[in-house]
């Protein structure tokens, strides 16, 4: 199994209190079907990482993407739900100029501070670096 389970064994990520939420489930059946499955993307840190295995997950994770898709377009934000964010008529990813191709989700939780937190650090972090790399 890898660090990091992709595909069906992300689920194997969460704690069984989070995977017993119904919202979760909602959002997991939808997100794991039809056309969905190959959209949207879960790759989880391991169930027991602490908020800095979190963030390391989430950098290494991103690097990779990097890597193998250089140059994209990227985004980092975070939602209540993936798949409302994907197929939101108003500002949804799918309908974007940017021309986004997946998402890939990188944590899940049920309270949105450690995801905000999460979120500016990875703006913070990839900010910078692209910015130096355009101007150089």
């Amino acid at each position: 199994m890898p660090l990091y389970p992709n595909g069906p064994l992300w689920s194997q990520c969460l704690s069984p209190d989070l995977l017993a939420k119904a919202s979760l489930q909602d959002i997991v059946a939808k997100a794991t079907s039809g056309a969905m499955s190959s959209i949207i993307d879960f790759r989880l840190p391991p169930i027991n990482a602490n908020a800095g295995g979190v963030l390391r997950h989430a950098v290494q994770t991103l690097e990779s993407l990097f890597k193998k898709h250089s140059p994209m377009i990227f985004k980092v934000g975070y939602t209540h739900d993936p798949i409302w964010r994907w197929t939101n008529r108003l500002y949804g990813y799918h309908s974007s100029r940017d021309n986004f191709a997946n998402m890939t989700v990188l944590y899940v939780s049920d309270e949105p501070y450690s995801a905000a937190m999460l979120e500016a650090s990875l703006i913070e972090k990839y900010c910078s670096t692209l910015t130096s790399e355009i101007v150089t």
